[in-house]
């Protein structure tokens, strides 16, 4: 499903690109790396990876390891660093089993149960997901963790475990509450929307991919053909752009190109500020006008995840009113279309 806002933005599922339903993530290990790989290419203006096995395999360890500031400082150059899963793997959902009793933890993987210290469950494994009781028996309490693939695979690794036995324990899940948008919107929605640090989000590279379209309020023609504008700008311009600008810009895409290419970033605000728009808006021209293209994915069953966003964000105008843009909450509302259509079809 897609939902277009504005003239070149939208929210959308990646289903199609992945071939199967969210429903089906990490339903076997083939869709684990399939997921993965298909969120790292996206980033990167693909569809999905040429070859997702060894894309996968490269993903695992990815990322710098984590070390507290002070570790850092004791290491010398011949260090031998830890290399761990990168971001992509965050979206691959992942569900264990975690138990309580007589004061030890213990927590099951595909493969095994394993016995581990409160302070190390709780510092590398449980703060990335989210623990639901599920009951006691004979004084054994039962616990759900709603993770995420890197989280658990890193642990692993933590502990001490083989690279490829820790992936081989990773168990697959069929789970209905894991949800991933595929976003475009202009930058400075992004830059708002990317405060949501427990979810997912992976932004599209520009590093490998050109994004050089922009965002302008939906009425600007209408304000920019008004007399005053006109007259502002036969006020502020030499001939040559003044008649650039009367006889050039008849859209908002020749607009852009003449804000962009013969205004300085300046004359752009000054023009927007003219026109009647807020500092939220002219202030942002051009930098954080520019569209950008990101991955968010997240649980539906975690307070601290698309709950909190949507909430914060004014998907629910009549529960919660915020500070929030008018462009970001459009943007939240048509994520929660998403959301909403997904679990109608899936509940079918």
């Amino acid at each position: 499903m897609k939902i277009d806002l504005w003239d070149k933005g939208y929210v959308k599922t990646i289903e199609d690109k992945l071939g199967y339903s969210y429903e089906n993530l990490a339903s076997d290990y083939p869709k684990q790396e399939l997921t993965a790989t298909t969120v790292a290419a996206i980033s990167r203006g693909k569809d999905k990876s040429n070859n997702p096995s060894a894309r996968f395999k490269h993903l695992l360890k990815e990322a710098a390891g984590n070390y507290s500031f002070y570790e850092l400082e004791k290491m010398t150059p011949d260090t031998e660093l830890l290399s761990v899963a990168g971001r992509p793997l965050e979206y691959v959902p992942v569900i264990i089993n975690i138990g309580y009793k007589d004061n030890e933890f213990y927590f099951y993987t595909a493969h095994s149960v394993n016995k581990v210290d409160y302070d190390k469950l709780h510092n590398d494994l449980v703060k990335f997901g989210h623990l639901e009781k599920e009951g006691e028996d004979n004084g054994y309490t039962k616990y759900k963790l709603y993770t995420n693939f890197r989280a658990l695979y890193n642990f692993l690794l933590k502990l001490g475990v083989d690279p490829d036995t820790a992936r081989q324990h990773i168990p697959p899940v069929k789970t209905k509450d894991y949800f991933i948008a595929e976003l475009k919107a202009p930058y400075f929605v992004f830059a708002q929307l990317r405060t949501h640090g427990i979810l997912s989000q992976v932004a599209v590279s520009e590093r490998v991919v050109t994004e050089d379209e922009y965002w302008l309020p939906e009425d600007i023609m209408e304000r920019y053909d008004s007399p005053d504008i006109s007259i502002w700008l036969a006020k502020h311009l030499d001939k040559e752009r003044y008649l650039m600008a009367m006889n050039e810009v008849n859209d908002k895409d020749s607009l852009v190109n003449f804000m962009l290419n013969t205004l300085t970033p300046e004359e752009g605000q000054s023009l927007l500020k003219a026109m009647g728009y807020k500092k939220e808006i002219y202030n942002r021209w051009p930098s954080h006008m520019k569209y950008k293209s990101w991955i968010i994915g997240g649980w539906l069953n975690n307070p601290y995840q698309w709950g909190h966003f949507l909430l914060e964000r004014e998907a629910y105008p009549k529960l919660h009113k915020s500070w929030v843009q008018p462009q970001t909450a459009e943007t939240a509302k048509a994520i929660r279309k998403l959301i909403q259509n997904y679990i109608e079809e899936i509940n079918e």
